[in-house]
């Protein structure tokens, strides 16, 4: 009988058991909450590159879809740089007498469905009234806790007027995720930027003192904080330093990818122009607070079909650009040369090293002013990124130069030449602010002009573009004290003082083999 008892007596406890945990579910630990972000940064061109290999920002709209397919909880972010500078930004809209100034930008991403943005240091490239009207267009959301505008005297917060209703780009965003059981996720987001460009009509706060500041006012209205930044490596290390507790830094500004680890958090950034992006992945638990992170490099690249809403205005973009460059005079689909040589314009390579493409337009700058003896130019003037070989037409001229502009002559002491090169070469290794020249080279660390190594006291003639001549460039500002003297390239190649029209004339010319 008892053997007969033991088997009931498994079964009662078992269903007492079940029945006791079906009635104290909600006790059970919450799930994690999973939500992912989708990162760009310092994206300049709309439609792929290098022969269509890599990047397009209608291939990235489809790597979004797919992921909001997989996970509705995504956002879409852009950490800077993106208004300028472009080809297309530089020309202008037919029967426009504004140039397009971004606007393509805006239009594009508003397509794919871009989320929020902060300000890089090149959307004050443009004007102030062209920067509002785009803040204004854009269906997506500002904000920024460093920058604001200056306007008679005062500064405030920059704003966005929609509808006729005007309200304020705030110093932060604090975006609700809510899950299935009605759960909230509160995820803050801060963004700065260096402060680089001192345009007339904006402010900048301190960086770290501003995003300290921010961070200690949400810091108890949000469960995740991340920083959108427009800074430089080191800069974002110093601010992980002082703000240990955001689990993540996305990045821009630097235009090729990294990820640091700080021991505290990470840092990201993406390539430029969308060649890459970075993919992050949260989970956070709501008992224990705790964010687990994982971050994926994705390659933008042919495998990634296009979206068809975004590629439209990609579409429409050129079609305007080919009917500006038209207009002005360019024949866009003619061929200026027949290379077998590859021009290397990609920023990873051109602000980190000398490059053929960087010498030609020196070259093609001291063939311009043959007074001169030695040639610089800002390797930030040079926007392709991109490797160009075979065929190169006008539109890949207006692609690697689109800002144009003169070039001038000066006469700079050999101590001169000595501080702008060790600025240029090691300074500013890596940002535009790189040079590329001709006309000296360098024997075991010494600089030598002709056969002659440079002589500190002795004076040397100088070409260089109106953005440096005019102290614009990072670390080179003093070059605007400098005396400048305009200069007749007509008289020397009949071709107008502008840096396309000369470098045109230049391969046109010349063999690259031997440079």
């Amino acid at each position: 009988m008892k053997k007969k008892l033991f088997p009931i007596f498994i079964y009662v406890l078992i269903g007492l058991t079940f029945l006791a945990c079906k009635s104290s579910q909600v006790t059970l630990p919450e799930e994690n909450f999973k939500f992912q972000i989708l990162q760009l940064n310092d994206v300049y061109e709309i439609s792929p590159l290098e022969g269509g290999k890599v990047a397009g920002m209608a291939r990235v709209a489809t790597l979004r879809d797919e992921l909001i397919g997989k996970n509705p909880h995504t956002l879409t972010v852009m950490a800077g740089d993106f208004l300028s500078p472009s080809l297309i930004g530089t020309l202008k809209e037919d029967g426009q007498s504004e140039r397009i100034q971004g606007l393509h930008m805006v239009e594009t991403m508003n397509a794919l469905g871009m989320d929020y943005v902060t300000f890089g240091n090149h959307e004050f490239d443009i004007s102030e009234e062209a920067l509002q009207e785009r803040i204004n267009a854009s269906d997506f959301e500002w904000f920024s806790c460093n920058v604001r505008q200056k306007k008679d005297e005062q500064i405030t917060p920059f704003q966005k007027i929609k509808n006729g209703q005007s309200r304020v780009v705030p110093d932060y965003i604090i975006h609700e995720f809510e899950n299935a059981q009605g759960k909230i996720l509160k995820l803050g987001l801060i963004g700065t930027t260096l402060p680089f460009n001192q345009a007339p009509f904006v402010h900048y706060e301190d960086e770290f003192a501003s995003v300290r500041k921010t961070y200690e006012s949400i810091k108890d209205k949000a469960d995740i904080i991340l920083i959108i930044s427009h800074l430089e490596a080191e800069a974002d290390k110093k601010l992980a330093e002082l703000i240990p507790e955001v689990p993540l830094i996305i990045g821009g500004h630097d235009h090729i990818n990294m990820k640091i680890d700080t021991r505290h958090n990470y840092i990201t950034k993406a390539d430029a122009n969308a060649k890459t992006v970075y993919v992050h992945y949260f989970q956070y638990d709501f008992k224990t607070k705790k964010t687990n992170l994982y971050s994926e490099l994705k390659a933008i690249n042919a495998e990634i079909p296009t979206q068809t809403k975004t590629q439209k205005v990609v579409d429409k973009w050129q079609s305007k650009a080919h009917k500006s460059m038209l207009k002005l005079g360019y024949e866009p689909e003619a061929i200026v040369v027949k290379l077998n040589e590859t021009l290397d314009g990609r920023e990873a390579t051109i602000r980190y090293e000398p490059t053929l493409l960087g010498k030609a337009i020196a070259k093609a700058m001291l063939e311009a002013c043959p007074e001169a003896q030695i040639a610089f130019i800002n390797s930030g003037s040079v926007r392709i990124d991109d490797q160009l070989s075979g065929q190169i037409t006008q539109t890949d001229i207006l692609r690697i130069l689109p800002f144009g502009g003169d070039i001038r002559l000066s006469t700079w002491t050999g101590a001169d030449l000595l501080k702008v090169l060790d600025i240029g070469l090691h300074t500013n290794k890596g940002i535009g602010g790189y040079l590329q020249y001709d006309g000296l080279y360098q024997i075991r660390n010494r600089w030598y002009v002709g056969k002659e190594p440079i002589d500190p006291a002795r004076s040397y003639k100088v070409v260089v573009p109106s953005f440096l001549a005019e102290g614009r460039e990072a670390n080179l500002d003093f070059l605007k004290e400098y005396p400048f003297n305009d200069i007749d390239t007509q008289k020397n190649i009949q071709k107008p003082n502008d840096i396309r029209h000369i470098l045109i004339h230049y391969l046109q010319n010349h063999s690259l083999e031997d440079e």
